[in-house]
C-alpha cells in the first residue's frame, strides 16, 4: 500500500514537473518568436528608410537616378531640378 502511495506520487510529480518544463519552453519559444519578428520589422523599416533617403540625397545632385525591380528601369529625376532647368532656358 505504501509503495502504491509513493509509485503514484513520483508518478504525478513527474508528470507536473514535465508540464511545467513544456510549459516554460512554450513560453520561451514564443517570446523568442515575438522578439524576431520585431527584429525583421524593424530591419524592414531601417531598409526602407535607408533607401528614401538615399534617393532624396541622389535627388539634390539634379542627375537621373535609375530605380530597379525585377525586370523593371526607371530614371527618376526631382522636379525641382527640371523646374530649374527650365527657368534657366527662358
Amino acid at each position: 500500500m505504501l509503495i502504491k502511495f509513493f509509485t503514484k506520487k513520483i508518478i504525478i510529480l513527474t508528470a507536473i514537473i514535465i508540464w511545467i518544463i513544456f510549459s516554460v519552453g512554450y513560453i520561451i519559444n514564443d517570446q523568442w518568436q515575438d522578439f524576431r519578428i520585431e527584429q525583421i520589422q524593424v530591419a524592414y523599416q531601417k531598409g526602407a528608410s535607408d533607401s528614401i533617403r538615399t534617393i532624396i540625397n541622389e535627388s539634390a545632385k539634379c542627375q537621373p537616378i535609375p530605380l530597379f525591380d525585377g525586370s523593371t528601369k526607371v530614371n527618376m529625376i526631382a522636379v525641382e531640378c527640371l523646374q530649374q532647368a527650365e527657368k534657366q532656358a527662358e
